[in-house]
This record gives C-alpha cells, sequence and structure tokens, in this order.
C-alpha cells in the first residue's frame, strides 16, 4: 500500500512528501470494547467543522476533549490494540432527488496509539431546481513517523472511504447514489453530457465553463469543470459556486461538486465525493439531469458494503 502525506492545512497532496500540521498527541481514556460515533458536527456546505463545533457536539460522550480538528478534519487517536469494526457513512446529495450516500464497513487491526484521521462528508445544497453533490466520507490512518520538527508531516494510508450521493434537478425521477465501486458515476443530461465518473482514487469529470455542475472530488485528485469538489488529499472542499443567481449549491464538504442555478434557465448537478468522484451533470429547464455518485473503497475485512444507504449527512462509527 502506498504511503500518503497531509499538509499543514489540510490541503494535501498525491506527492509522498507533502505534509500536514496535526496537534500533539492526547491520552485516551476508554473501557476495553466500546463504540464512538464520529459526525459532522452540525457543520453544513462546502468547509467542516471547527475545533469548537466538535467540542459542543462530542461534550459529555466519551470522546469528549479527545478529538482535534484542522480545517474540518478530525483526529482520533486508537486506545488499545485489537481489531476495530469501522463503517463510514457517505452524504446524499442535496434537495428531495438528491442520490443518497454509501455504506462501507469493515473490520481492522489497529495499534494503540495509532491515529486515525477522519473526514465526515456533509450533504450537499439545494436551489430549485438544481442541487449540489454530497461529500465522501473518508477514514485513513497516520502510517508513518513525523519527520519535520518544523512542518510535523506524516504520512497516511487510507482504510475506508464511502462515496456521496449525487445532485440532480427537482424533475428527476431517477437519483445516482453514492455507490461501493471504486469508481464514481457518470454525470447524465444536457450539454457536455455524458462525463464520467473517476477512478483509481481521481476525480470525476464536470461541465466546462461556467454553465454546469463540478465533478466530484477523490482521494487523490480533485474534480474538473465547473464548481469542481476538492480531493481528501487537497483539503476535500466542496465545489465553490462562483456564478448564476444562487448562493445555496456549493458542494458538500468531502468533494461534492457545486450545482449552477442561472435563474432556472441553465444549471448543473453536482457530483458526490467519494474514493473516486462522480461525474457532474448540465441540463436546460427541458432537460432532467442527474451527477453521479461518489465512489468508495475499503481495504478492511469481513466486509459489508452498499450503495445508496444514508440520508442526510455522512458519520463514522468504530465499534471494538
Amino acid at each position: 500500500m502506498k504511503n500518503f502525506v497531509i499538509s499543514t492545512v489540510l490541503l494535501i497532496s498525491w506527492e509522498l512528501n507533502a505534509q500536514v500540521a496535526l496537534p500533539t498527541f492526547q491520552a485516551v481514556h476508554y473501557s476495553n470494547s466500546g463504540t464512538v460515533t464520529l459526525t459532522n458536527c452540525s457543520s453544513t456546505g462546502k468547509s467542516g467543522p471547527s475545533q469548537s463545533d466538535c467540542n459542543s457536539e462530542y461534550s459529555g460522550t466519551s470522546l469528549e476533549g479527545l478529538i482535534t480538528v484542522t480545517s474540518g478534519i478530525q483526529k482520533w487517536t486508537v486506545p488499545y490494540s485489537t481489531t476495530y469494526t469501522v463503517e463510514a457513512y457517505g452524504a446524499e446529495g442535496g434537495g428531495s432527488y438528491g442520490g443518497k450516500g454509501a455504506k462501507m464497513s469493515g473490520d481492522f487491526s489497529l495499534g494503540e496509539g495509532d491515529v486515525i484521521i477522519i473526514l465526515v462528508g456533509q450533504k450537499g445544497l439545494t436551489s430549485s431546481p438544481m442541487s449540489s453533490g454530497g461529500g465522501g466520507t473518508f477514514v485513513v490512518k497516520q502510517s508513518g513517523s513525523t519527520y519535520s520538527l518544523t512542518t510535523h508531516s506524516v504520512y497516511v494510508t487510507p482504510l475506508i472511504i464511502a462515496g456521496g450521493g449525487g445532485g440532480s434537478s427537482s424533475s428527476s425521477t431517477t437519483t445516482q447514489n453514492g455507490t461501493t465501486s471504486t469508481s464514481g458515476q457518470t454525470g447524465y443530461g444536457g450539454w457536455g453530457s455524458p462525463q464520467s465518473g473517476g477512478s483509481s482514487g481521481s476525480g470525476g469529470n464536470g461541465t466546462g465553463g461556467s454553465g454546469g455542475g463540478g465533478g466530484g472530488g477523490g482521494f487523490s485528485g480533485n474534480g474538473t469543470g465547473y464548481s469542481l469538489g476538492k480531493s481528501f488529499l487537497n483539503g476535500g472542499t466542496g465545489g465553490i459556486r462562483s456564478d448564476g443567481s444562487s448562493t445555496a449549491i456549493d458542494g458538500g464538504f468531502g468533494g461534492g461538486g457545486g450545482a449552477r442555478n442561472n435563474s432556472g434557465s441553465f444549471f448543473g448537478g453536482g457530483a458526490g465525493g467519494g474514493y473516486s468522484g462522480g461525474g457532474g451533470a448540465a441540463g436546460t429547464t427541458s432537460t432532467v439531469d442527474n451527477a453521479g455518485g461518489g465512489g468508495s473503497y475499503n481495504s478492511g475485512s469481513n466486509t459489508s458494503n452498499a450503495s445508496g444507504n444514508r440520508s442526510g449527512h455522512g458519520q463514522v462509527i468504530i465499534s471494538w
């Protein structure tokens, strides 16, 4: 398995020598068995939660004081050397017709003190008749020693990733869910159709110019086109809506592609983020369009995976 590296603001490149500032290790206190659930900490839109958001979310739980947040991405330290079951759920695309997120579950042998880095995908947004893509949910392990005291650089290895659902028009009768395949789904509708999803960790394709929805971000590669979703290794920001009449259709955190609604005349659904991003979509008022859901990844044993399983925001459940 290749190793990967996180940067100081969690703008993480595919290169092996990119860098990130991660906070110092803190002790954990758990029983010998248990379950922890990590959420989006009530954050919405293209960016993830703040430290204060997660402090409030986990107050009074077994995670209180044990989650550190950097640029919306959460860090948790493994309390015991044992087998852990990790369930990851991608986020839903925006609106009533957004695709649902995938569910991925597997068992992992983890050691006491291992650092697990988690991005919880956030639901896409909507501005009728169009919605943006849901973010993928990413669980990776810090897998190398800090080699720079200045930047606290670390290597990371993906464990499990659940794809987010694609956005679609309100007239759609078909949804594009986050899929258990490692490849993202194709986006359909309007000019430039179809737009292919990514594969092998790359982002999905989106419509060029300012006319349509952005491709979803993958693990290593950004989406393309208008309002593209960023990859996990580049921070996982949702696609930023930069044209059209609405401000409410940025992509969901976790690489969801943004959408466009130009006074209801020209619009495009944003794709889902995931291990590989979905393809964006574009259409006119007479065209139904569906952006692709994001792909998923699971390196665990005893796997249990399901496409189109999750409504709302993503989450991660870890039990031992």
